[in-house]
Order: C-alpha cells, then sequence, then structure tokens
C-alpha cells in the first residue's frame, strides 16, 4: 500500500485469501480489510488513520504499530483470531471513542478481561467486547463518556458492578451467558435506560428491559 498515491486516503481492500501483510501508508485516513488472510498490519510512525475496521482475518494479537495512529477514533477488529487483549497495544490511542473486538472464537480465546484497561480511554463512548467467550470480568470501570457496554454471546456467570462509576452508559447487554443471577449492584447504575437481553440458558431468566 505504500506504492499508493497520497490523495488515496479511503482504502478498502475484500475478498483477498492471498493477501497477509498490510502496511499502511501515513495518508490513509479510512482502512477497511474484508476476508483476508491478513496476519500483519504495519502502521507508519505519526498515521493520520482515524478509522480502522478489520473482519475475517488470521490476526493473533493487536498489532502493536496501532498506537502510531494517534488520532484513530474508531477500531474494528471481529473474526479474526485474536486471542488475548493487549492493551499495551492501544495505549496511545487516547482519542478512541469506539472500539469493536468481537467474534473471536479461538479455543484458547479470551478468559479474564480486567476491565479497568479501559478506563484511559476518556473519550471512548462505545466498548464492544460480545462473542469473546470470555469467561470473566475483574476491576472496576470508572469512565465518564461510555454510553454503551456489549458483554453478550460470552461465557460469563457472573459480574460483580458493585464498585463501577459509568454514569453517562444507557444501554448494557449481557444475554446469551450463563449467568446464575443478574450482575451485582446492576441497580447502581443511574442514568441507564435499558438492559437489553438479560438472558441466561442455565437458569432461564426471561429477557427484561427495565427504564
Amino acid at each position: 500500500m505504500q506504492t499508493l498515491p497520497s490523495f488515496v486516503t479511503h482504502v478498502d481492500v475484500r475478498n483477498s485469501p492471498a493477501l497477509k501483510w498490510i502496511d499502511v501508508p501515513n495518508a490513509t485516513l479510512n482502512l477497511t480489510v474484508l476476508y483476508t488472510s491478513v496476519q500483519r498490519i504495519d502502521v507508519v510512525a505519526n498515521s493520520s488513520v482515524d478509522y480502522l475496521m478489520v473482519t475475517k482475518c488470521n490476526l493473533e494479537k493487536i498489532p502493536r504499530t496501532i498506537q502510531n495512529a494517534q488520532r484513530m477514533r474508531l477500531l474494528i477488529m471481529s473474526s479474526c483470531k485474536i486471542d488475548g487483549l493487549d492493551m499495551a497495544s492501544l495505549c496511545a490511542n487516547r482519542e478512541l471513542t469506539t472500539l469493536i473486538l468481537t467474534n473471536n472464537k479461538i479455543p484458547n480465546m479470551l478468559k479474564t478481561v480486567n476491565i479497568e484497561l479501559f478506563n484511559v480511554f476518556v473519550q471512548m463512548n462505545s466498548l464492544f467486547l460480545h462473542r469473546n467467550r470470555i469467561k470473566s470480568i475483574a476491576g472496576r470501570l470508572v469512565h465518564d463518556a461510555l454510553l454503551q457496554l456489549r458483554l453478550e454471546n460470552n461465557k460469563l456467570t457472573g459480574l460483580d458492578m458493585c464498585h463501577w462509576h459509568v454514569p453517562s452508559i444507557v444501554l448494557v447487554t449481557f444475554m446469551d451467558n450463563p449467568m446464575k443471577t443478574i450482575p451485582e449492584c446492576l441497580n447502581n447504575l443511574q442514568n441507564f435506560s435499558a438492559i437489553d437481553g438479560l438472558y441466561s440458558r442455565t437458569s432461564g431468566w426471561i429477557n427484561r428491559r427495565a427504564a
């Protein structure tokens, strides 16, 4: 991609099974990569990338060079082979408003997520971690800007929200987790307008929407 002319700022790569490595040039603002065999993404220093979507690929880690895109606001990585959350790869991406890491299904997928790692993204309003086989959530989520949190379709058996501070949150989703009880201190959430799909295959709660 380094051979692209500098006036090309939006790049869409689709259905390229032979593609394994992408070198993202500085001028790229918007990059979408769908249905490839990409195993490596290199983002140059002082990158202008604002939007990065990678779906159906062979990435096993969040590329560390993503931190070179310090102005990135939206990052989507779904249906890849990511087997853990190395948040050091995103430590410089403080402008993120939306982070979507979903449907990464290899057997040794995420087991425990320390939710505190997301507190540093102070402008983030949407955090989607659904369909990742996450078994537990640890830590205290303290976030003034977060509006949406999606945790459905994981392997959560419980969730302690008693020390969370998320005053702006309006939507939380938990459906299709083997929870036996409603998450602890869920009622402490101040301004939420919906709890979407509180459902457990094990305990058989019915779906509930609260306002």
